[in-house]
């Protein structure tokens, strides 16, 4: 898949093997959170962070409502502890879309520990 066509707030549906631990496995949807430039400067590689129907009430746990243009059936939860780097082929589909307000609060729950990438690049595409 061509960097050009993965962007920030993107959900796909990611191919995870399986892990050692409690790690996510399996096909599982995925918010994007590398911006442009990261996408840009590494193309094969993008950095998701995965969804979870399971409401655990973790305050770094980012709730995403479903709605028509983001695609999801349930109550979503970003998982922000768990950010990974995957190959852009391992995202499956077409992509369906965050609404920009649900980007930046799944932004916000991640920024300490992922966004450091983004800031050496360049600022985010929103």
């Amino acid at each position: 898949m061509p960097h050009s066509t993965i962007r920030q707030g993107d959900i796909y549906l990611c191919e995870f093997r399986t892990p050692p631990g409690h790690e996510q496995h399996g096909l599982r949807p995925v918010v994007v959170i590398a911006n442009e430039p990261y996408h840009l400067s590494i193309p094969r590689m993008t950095i998701v962070i995965a969804l979870t129907s399971v409401n655990r009430r973790l305050p770094h746990h980012v709730e995403i409502q479903p709605d028509p243009a983001n695609g999801l059936r349930y109550t979503s939860y970003a998982i922000t502890e768990q950010p990974k780097a995957v190959s852009a082929e391992r995202l499956r589909g077409d992509p369906s879309r965050l609404a920009r307000g649900a980007t930046s609060r799944a932004d916000l729950g991640i920024r300490p520990d992922v966004h450091r990438a983004n800031e050496l690049v360049g600022p985010s595409d929103g």
